[in-house]
């Protein structure tokens, strides 16, 4: 009796909740070269252990990391103002893939390397949505813009696809934000042949599953 009430405890908090996320630093490379239509991004990350929000899938940051690669986003439009200092992209398609690797006996992130940033289990596989925006400026007329991204993904495949599945997870316009872009600068270090530091937050922004109905026996019988 005692492990169906903790069994039942554990379905009721591990139900969709709004604003789980992953948050990674890391950042981006274009090719064949940043702010021109048709050039295409790629991302790599290493996520931060979650504070506040917790992650939508299962994860265990003592034992593995977890890692991003972005790739695919092609520039659509680029629309640049000298005279407001201003950087406006729209990107059209890419692929966002999370993955988790063993910290022990595994490979750590190398952005030297951007193979260990894929070399371990597919978590999630997403889909961006065409439209992401990203918008950068100068204030100041240093001639280095910094700023953000914001679009939509949506979840196609990864070995956590069941667990989302399992506990009703909308699947389509997860919230991809890009954080705190900037373009290399002496404030703003990126490795050798990186273009822009780029950080990347993945947020379940959907409104909990409904709540269902069932008796104590229907319960019980989900274990039998």
């Amino acid at each position: 009796m005692k492990r169906l009430v903790m069994i039942a405890l554990a379905l009721m908090v591990a139900v969709p909740a709004v604003g789980q996320e992953f948050t990674f630093q890391g950042y981006a490379v274009y090719n064949p070269v940043p702010d021109a239509v048709g050039s295409t991004v790629t991302v790599y990350g290493i996520a931060n252990a979650p504070t506040v929000a917790a992650t939508p899938v299962t994860t265990d940051f003592a034992l593995n990391q977890y890692t991003i690669c972005i790739t695919g986003m092609a520039i659509a439009t680029y629309d640049h103002d000298p005279v407001g200092r201003t950087k406006d992209y729209i990107f059209n398609g890419g692929v966002i893939q999370i993955f988790e690797d063993a910290l022990a006996g595994g490979t750590p992130g190398d952005y030297a390397n951007p193979g260990t940033f894929t070399d371990g289990t597919m978590l999630l596989d997403m889909a961006v949505d065409d439209g992401w925006e990203m918008d950068l400026n100068d204030p100041i007329g240093f001639g280095y813009h910094s700023g953000a991204g914001e679009g939509t993904c949506d979840v196609v495949g990864g070995s956590a696809y069941a667990e989302l599945t399992g506990w009703g997870y909308e699947l389509g316009d997860w919230l991809f934000f890009g954080t705190g872009i900037s373009e290399a600068a002496p404030w703003a270090q990126v490795p050798a042949g990186y273009d822009q530091v780029f950080g990347v937050k993945i947020v379940y922004p959907h409104d909990p599953t409904a709540n269902e109905d069932r008796t104590w026996g229907e319960v019980k019988n989900l274990f039998d």
